[in-house]
């Protein structure tokens, strides 16, 4: 299940890249609307904003793995010295 949602936020992300390709768009923050999405490049943007949230905010339930068990905090704090 891990596995799958890392799958979708990485499609979600290559999708996005595609559409900053996109001529005559400058931001995707402009075409935001308050209402539903009328097109296919507004639900698509829509979806890469929505990736870009999970991507950024959620933890996958995995911070135990990170933390407890591999105790990766203290190997960052360690590779100063």
């Amino acid at each position: 299940m891990k596995y799958r949602s890392v799958g979708i936020v990485l499609a979600l992300a290559c999708a996005g890249i595609g559409l900053l390709a996109l001529p005559g768009r400058t931001s995707l923050k402009s075409s935001q609307h308050a209402g539903p999405a009328k097109t296919v490049e507004d639900r698509a943007i829509q979806k890469f904003e929505q990736g870009r949230h999970i991507f950024r905010f959620d933890t996958f339930g995995d911070e135990g793995f990170w933390g407890d068990s591999l105790k990766l905090h203290q190997a960052i704090e360690g590779s100063k010295f």
